[in-house]
Parts: C-alpha cells; structure tokens; sequence
C-alpha cells in the first residue's frame, strides 16, 4: 500500500473525505505563512530595536567625550580628531571645520 493510499484509508476510516483532508493542508499551509510573517516582523522589530540602543549609547559615549573636552578645554582635540572622519559639510560646520577639497571643488 502506498503512502497517500494509507493516508486515504486513514481518512476514510476517521470519517474525514478527502475534500476535508485538502482543507485542513490548506488551512494549515495559510497558518504556516501567517506564522513566518509574524516570525519577520519580530525580527525586523527586534533589528529596529537594537539599532534604537546602539544609536542612543554612541550618543551617551559622545556626550561623555564631548563634556570632558569642554570642561578640560580640550574641544580642539576633539574637533583635529573629528577633521579626519567627518565627510559631510554639515557635520564638519559643527565643529568650524572647513570644507573638504572634494566637496569644495564639486560646488
């Protein structure tokens, strides 16, 4: 006997044609989708959330470096720090930096 032929029998012998039987597959492959979807949106949730922490503790280091230069009358350090990574020319103006060759060239 075959296995869908056992399944059948199986089926039949609980009182379940095979119309329910392809039903009950449907609703639980529909189950299965809606499942994987909540399953993504927890991931993306938790992906967001972990972001949101990692934003808000750069901002806690920098608050803390940034107070120490101010107190220590040390900003010049941080901004010759901050010449060398900052690309953006809104970011540099806040710290009177002057524009990059690449940008000053490209206006």
């Amino acid at each position: 006997m075959l296995p869908a032929d056992l399944f059948i029998k199986i089926g039949a012998e609980s009182g379940i044609n095979e119309f329910q039987i392809q039903k009950k597959i449907d609703n639980l492959k529909k189950k299965q989708e809606q499942l994987k979807a909540q399953i993504q949106n927890l991931e993306a949730a938790e992906k967001t959330q972990e972001k949101k922490r990692d934003t808000r503790r750069k901002i806690l280091v920098g608050a803390y470096y940034f107070d120490n230069a101010i107190k220590d009358d040390n900003f010049n350090e941080i901004a010759r720090l901050m010449d060398g990574c900052l690309t953006r020319q809104s970011d540099r103006e806040l710290f009177d930096l002057s524009a990059l060759e690449s940008e000053s060239i490209n206006r």
